[in-house]
């Protein structure tokens, strides 16, 4: 369980390097590869919830200008290194991830590697765009670990790979889905397919155990499908919902769902007998 709480926090931090969120480049440094290699390990030492990814993110862009990235990947490869580090590792290498890592993160996918190990660079081998890359992912869509199923299958969903997308709705469904595995598969949803995963987007705004951007995202698709239950649910998030933000973009949804089936009423053309 611990290992999944860790893994849970990484993906929320990526979720913020992904959206743009990561410092600057640091500034050259005379310390040798090796000592910034050091100092970024040590990083692992702090609570999970304490560890400075800022930090860790910066000895990495260190670490690639001496080409040294192999110290990162050899880290996360480590069947001794704690689930930090590897967390750690991830973090770091997704700002900074190149085609030429796509051989050594397709190793450290294989059954045989710890399964952090294995989710991580999962996670990594989606950010590479080439068909050996997908082709992989593809494969690991049915394996038989749980993390490494839901990361492969999320990571060619935000590609808008065709299988991927249609295993969305029992992904969702699956009991072992977890919370941050559902948020991110909200994330993963295309912005043009809202009624076509509409039972998740329906299912996401009544949930309080995600984020709140989450079930925003989810009433802004509501407000696009417009049938009677997404209207019921809007509803009841513009009165309910405990996070005003939530309310208030659920009274918006509701609005603009109104405008445009009134709108469709007052165009609809007019049948009767002669």
């Amino acid at each position: 369980m611990r290992h999944k709480h860790v893994f849970a926090l990484y993906s929320a931090v990526c979720l913020l390097v992904l959206a743009g969120c990561r410092p600057d480049v640091q500034p050259p440094t005379e310390s040798s590869p090796e000592e910034v290699y050091r100092q970024w390990l040590a990083l692992a030492d702090a609570p999970v919830d304490r560890i400075d990814f800022s930090a860790a993110v910066m000895l990495g862009e260190q670490l690639a200008a001496a080409d040294r990235m192999d110290l990162v990947l050899d880290a996360l490869g480590s069947p001794e290194a704690n689930p930090k580090v590897k967390v750690l590792a991830v973090v770091t290498l997704t700002p900074l991830v190149r085609p030429e890592m796509e051989s050594r993160l397709a190793e450290l996918t294989a059954a045989a590697n710890e399964a952090t190990t294995r989710a991580c660079a999962v996670k990594l081998l989606g950010f590479i765009d080439s068909d050996t890359a997908r082709a992989r992912l593809r494969e690991l869509m049915g394996d038989a670990e749980h993390r490494t199923r839901v990361t492969a299958t999320l990571m060619l969903a935000r590609a808008r790979d065709a299988e991927a997308l249609d295993a969305l709705p029992a992904l969702w469904a699956d009991p072992e889905t977890g919370t941050s595995e559902r948020i991110e598969l909200v994330w993963s949803l295309p912005d043009e397919a809202s009624e076509r995963f509409a039972p998740i987007y329906k299912e996401a705004a009544l949930d309080l155990e995600l984020d709140p951007e989450v079930r925003i995202r989810a009433v802004t698709a509501l407000g696009k499908i417009g049938d009677a239950d997404a209207a019921e649910i809007l509803d009841r998030c513009s009165v309910d919902d405990p996070v005003p933000a939530m309310r208030e973009m659920a009274r918006a949804a509701l609005a603009a769902l109104h405008a445009r089936t009134a709108s469709s009423e007052e165009n609809a053309p007019e049948t009767g007998e002669e």
